[in-house]
């Protein structure tokens, strides 16, 4: 089945994504995952992409994202020359490891990453836990051509670290980028996995759009902690879709950092799976100018004494926009779970807007649910206390700011990791607090 005429005319995105899986690159791809990408593009082709007034997209720019005729990137895109910046070669020489990179979706130096081909044993993985009934999700299954594999052991008590930057490459012409990363964990392993999604300073004229997956399959007894850093350019654009399943007594941390870019969705999809599995979810957003930044979340408890936790804090200057949707479903079996919701934001703009939405649907009977929202200003009473103690204004509101953060960047791991993400957010809230002085 193909789309109408007028669909794809309402939609260039979708118009340039049809034309390119009509002409697919002439990568060499393993049966099963030809398999799958064919399935993809049958989804793409039936579905289409999501329009401005479905619920899901209610409040974000879709409109300013499907009209522009993003083509997926090369398969055999040329990587010489391209060099990592110093910010964030300074931020793998702070956590001590050296990263894999992916620009424009393939890794860079593969060979150097030990991960020369596309494994066979990624078949069992692959697509397992993240829907094609998402369109992002079959967008991106249908044009990945280097998907990761990130098999993560027990070797030892750990914890251990990986770390992979998203980057991108200038070009001339608006391009979209699909990153796939699909992480396991075996029985007992703890491991911390960081996303660090970086933009190289395009021509004028260019966009550049990353519609990523990412995948997390854990074994009994497993312990991640997942941190997702957003940064780039004003005229790029990030969809990142992360798929969790969660078996017996495991534990899944996320941590998420949005700081600069038009827009910034991410979901986060978990499934307690097994008995005794936990998972926290806590998410800080900074807007600036007119950008979008969004956090949807759903988590089902599907056994039972399961436990999910969600924090998520923003601040919003000028005529930033901010999403929180988040979704806690307690299944029939998932007796004697715990789940609690909470989101708080603070607006440093007449013209910033948030919209939150906390949601519980509850099946079972015994259960302990909460949820919370708040949307406020600074305090005054607080920004003359401190005044009055020859503070100056930018400084004090500086302090009130950071102190509202704060909680969420403490319990990062290691110290390196908490202060890499404590310097994040101070440069991204310069401009609004020098502009509140």
């Amino acid at each position: 089945m193909t789309m109408t005429k007028a669909a794809e005319h309402k939609q260039p995105l979708l118009k340039a994504s049809l034309e390119g899986l009509a002409n697919p690159p002439p990568a060499l791809f393993p049966q099963w995952l030809l398999h799958q990408k064919e399935n993809a593009a049958t989804k793409i082709c039936e579905r289409g992409l999501p329009r401005p007034k479905e619920e899901a997209w209610r409040s974000a720019p879709l409109g300013a994202l499907v009209s522009v005729p993003f083509a997926p990137v090369s398969g055999n895109r040329d990587q010489a020359g391209f060099v990592l910046s110093a910010a964030v070669r300074e931020d793998a020489n702070s956590l001590g490891i050296e990263p894999i990179v992916l620009l424009d979706g393939q890794r860079l130096n593969a060979a150097c990453s030990g991960i020369a081909a596309i494994p066979e044993g990624l078949a069992f993985h692959f697509g397992r836990v993240a829907s094609l009934d998402v369109p992002w999700v079959a967008l991106n299954t249908a044009f990945v051509s280097d998907p990761v594999w990130l098999a993560l052991d027990a070797k030892d008590a750990g914890p251990h670290i990986a770390y992979v930057v998203h980057a991108r490459a200038r070009g001339q012409e608006p391009t979209m980028m699909h990153d796939r990363i699909t992480i396991s964990l075996a029985p007992g392993s703890r491991w911390t996995v960081i996303e660090h999604f970086v933009g190289q300073p395009p021509p004028a004229h260019a966009l550049l759009c990353a519609n990523a997956v990412t995948e997390v399959i854990m074994a009994p007894e497993a312990e991640l902690e997942h941190v997702r850093i957003y940064e780039g350019t004003a005229r790029d654009y990030t969809l990142h879709h992360v798929a969790v399943r969660q078996e017996l007594s495991s534990r899944y941390s996320s941590r998420t950092l949005s700081v600069s870019g038009a827009l910034r969705r991410e979901d986060v999809m978990v499934l307690l799976a097994d008995q005794q599995s936990t998972c926290s979810l806590e998410g800080l957003y900074v807007v600036n100018n007119a950008d979008f930044s969004g956090h949807y979340t759903q988590i089902t408890h599907a056994n039972l004494h399961t436990q999910s936790h969600q924090h998520y804090r923003g601040v919003l200057g000028q005529k930033g926009v901010a999403v929180f949707d988040g979704t806690v479903a307690i299944k029939q079996d998932a007796q004697d779970s715990h789940a609690h919701q909470e989101n708080r934001n603070l607006l440093l703009s007449p013209d910033a807007v948030v919209h939150t939405k906390p949601q519980l649907k509850i099946d079972a009977d015994n259960v302990t649910c909460s949820h919370a929202a708040t949307v406020g200003h600074l305090n005054d009473e607080q920004l003359f206390y401190l005044r009055a103690r020859g503070i100056g204004p930018s400084e004090a509101k500086s302090m009130l700011i950071l102190a509202f953060l704060k909680e969420l960047t403490a319990g990062s791991n290691p110290e390196s990791l908490r202060k890499c993400l404590e310097k994040k957010v101070a440069f991204a809230l310069r401009p609004e607090i020098q502009g509140l002085s």
